[in-house]
């Protein structure tokens, strides 16, 4: 219970650190960057062995470990790009370039468009059908969702003078973000309340965080042509990797029965 506790009390504390970094940041420019990409690695090497420690513990064939497998594996190649940004951000200047940063971002997306997948074997393995209050209530404001994406990030990247990588990059992690979002809510109307479907529902509130940072990040690259090092969108980000920490801290409750 303690674990539970301090790792939540810890998310909170680093998240709202981060939002007012941000917020300080329209005035004092790159000056906060380092602290706030700190602050970033933190969030993300606490959600890695979090990720990994519940991999290692769950038992096979529950239906959470191959998902908390697959996020152990994300979480190990972001780390990289992460890592890659607290270097900028101690620079403030880009001396590994955004090119860099996003196709490692690429590979990143291309693990977790495995989810949607291994979430859909998994259910029809343990008997599970969606059900159709899943379908009333996620499809009609996700499709919406979709369209505005497309209308508004997908179109203008395509059409946009970027480089391939990050329009490549930013281009795969708005469709699997999407596609990850949707299996994901189809989970959380299935399973329910309580807490079975807690880790769930703080998936889809961290998937949700992430597609938004891709979208508004998308935007600013699009309309100045360059990305700040602390770049607006990036606090959702931050949101999302808060969520992750969440889903797995009740992940851990449930495990440890408490």
């Amino acid at each position: 219970m303690r674990v539970f506790k301090s790792l939540y009390a810890g998310v909170v504390i680093l998240v709202l650190t981060s939002l007012s970094m941000f917020a300080a940041s329209f005035w004092t420019g790159d000056a906060l960057a380092p602290a706030i990409n700190t602050v970033q690695f933190v969030l993300v090497l606490l959600s890695l062995v979090m990720a990994f420690y519940l991999f290692l513990k769950l038992d096979k064939s529950s239906l959470g470990r191959p998902i908390w497998g697959l996020v152990s594996i994300a979480l190990l190649i972001d780390i990289v790009a992460v890592f890659c940004e607290l270097i900028n951000g101690y620079a403030r200047s880009w001396r590994i370039s955004q090119e860099t940063v996003f196709l490692i971002y690429l590979f990143v997306w291309l693990v977790l468009i495995v989810i949607p997948a291994a979430l859909y074997m998994l259910f029809k393995r343990s008997g599970f059908e969606f059900k159709k209050e899943a379908y009333y209530s996620v499809i009609p404001p996700l499709a919406v969702v979709t369209v505005v994406a497309v209308v508004v990030v997908l179109v203008p990247l395509l059409r946009s003078d970027l480089d391939i990588g990050t329009k490549i990059s930013n281009f795969v992690a708005t469709l699997v973000g999407l596609a990850v979002l949707y299996f994901v809510l189809f989970v959380v109307v299935t399973i329910g309340e309580g807490q079975l479907g807690r880790p769930w529902l703080f998936l889809s509130f961290c998937v949700a965080s992430i597609v938004i940072q891709t979208i508004v990040t998308t935007n600013v690259i699009i309309v100045l042509g360059y990305m700040r090092v602390l770049e607006p969108g990036n606090f959702f980000l931050h949101l999302g990797y808060g969520f992750l920490l969440v889903a797995e801290a009740y992940q851990y409750r449930i495990l440890r029965g408490l």
